[in-house]
């Protein structure tokens, strides 16, 4: 599903959900996309950047293809914030252009066939507050630095606010509490290792910060 900029909808999935979100710049979409998807007559009804008008677009690829993009989405959700912007960008641009090679099949016209969408219940904008700096900082210490045994007093040390202070804000803009996330940081990661590399189980626990592969 592809859902714009400060766009919202609410759906109810299926039983049984693996669920990836990542978040890319919008412009860097609807470009990417423009020059991926030139011939317009051969794109799917409302597929197309200049047709899209942000609200939720759900297409069902199949799992197989599903399967085949899934380890591109794991290593785009962990480009490396701390990284400096060119090699960021390089990156991410080097992984995702794979992914939609992968997805065209869903994104190109079959036979007038039109994109199968979910019944959207309700859906709207949101309002985008910014992200606090102390917040901000925060993730970008927990992901660089996994390794390290955090605990929300020393994050807060960190980041030089109150412990209670961070707990709130964090959870409120990142949607979970700071060691929460640190922990779906470290599965994330973890996983791609395990599946994408081979080292065995102790060494992945060891390098996400678990020393004690039970743990994993």
């Amino acid at each position: 599903m592809a859902l714009g900029a400060g766009m919202w909808c609410s759906v109810r999935p299926d039983p049984t959900v693996r669920l990836w979100t990542l978040y890319f710049d919008e412009s860097f979409l609807r470009s990417h996309m423009r020059w991926v998807l030139a011939d317009t007559t051969r794109v799917r009804p409302g597929v197309h950047p200049d047709a899209w008008d942000g609200s939720a677009l759900v297409l069902q690829p199949g799992v197989d293809i599903l399967h085949r993009i899934e380890p591109l989405w794991r290593q785009i959700s962990l480009v490396n914030e701390t990284a400096p912007p060119e090699v960021a960008t390089t990156r991410l641009i080097s992984l995702f252009s794979p992914a939609v090679e992968i997805a065209l099949p869903t994104l190109l016209a079959d036979d007038g066939a039109v994109p199968e969408r979910f019944v959207l219940p309700v859906r709207g904008r949101l309002a985008q507050p910014p992200i606090a700096r102390p917040v901000r900082r925060s993730v970008v210490l927990l992901r660089s630095r996994m390794t390290e045994p955090w605990t929300v007093g020393r994050l807060a040390a960190e980041v030089a606010v109150s412990r209670a202070h961070l707990t709130r804000v964090f959870t409120q803009q990142v949607g979970v509490a700071p060691m929460r996330f640190l922990i779906e940081t470290r599965l994330t990661e973890f996983t791609r290792l395990i599946e994408e590399t081979d080292l065995p189980i102790a060494d992945a626990s060891r390098q996400v910060g678990w020393n004690d592969a039970r743990a994993a």
